[in-house]
């Protein structure tokens, strides 16, 4: 459903103060490497594929038919979007508008005030086929807003 808040001759699609914070898009990054020796590192493969609910996905959260760009040419995006919602997939283009997975994890609503939302799941192949080796990892996040507070598990 999209929202009829008018704001500079456009309306703004999903205007609630959950959407308003969905930046957790390619902007944000995380990084997962495994520091196999001293010398050796390997970057652990990461997927969003399956980690929004798949009611969600073939229920809940459906796009306008036809080219997404044309059937939001009357809308904006939230301003603190950084960028359309028929552009938050660069790289896949069937993972964009409201069938995002980032945006519909995003968009669930959470039970308690302290919550998880899923990323990404590990690809398992090669050195993960069986899970996450024992040993040492480093974990880059590039994150874009600036909050008070903030907590970030790893969980495996």
């Amino acid at each position: 459903m999209v929202s009829q808040k008018h704001v500079y001759d456009l309306f703004v699609y999903f205007c609630n103060s959950v959407s308003q914070f969905v930046i957790c898009y390619p902007t944000d990054t995380f990084k997962l490497t495994w520091l196999k020796s001293s010398s050796e590192k390997v970057n652990v493969n990461l997927t969003f594929n399956d980690i929004a609910w798949k009611s969600d996905r073939e229920v809940k959260f459906k796009n306008p038919s036809g080219n997404l760009k044309d059937a939001f040419k009357d809308y904006t995006k939230p301003p603190n979007w950084p960028r359309p919602v028929y552009e938050l997939d660069t790289e896949n283009p069937d993972n964009n508008g409201f069938q995002n997975q980032d945006f519909i994890v995003w968009m669930r609503t959470a039970a308690f005030s302290t919550f998880r939302k899923l990323y990404r799941k590990i690809v398992h192949t090669g050195d993960f086929k069986n899970g996450l080796p024992e040993g040492e990892y480093q974990l880059d996040i590039n994150y874009s807003i600036h909050t008070q507070q903030i907590s970030i598990s790893l969980i495996t």
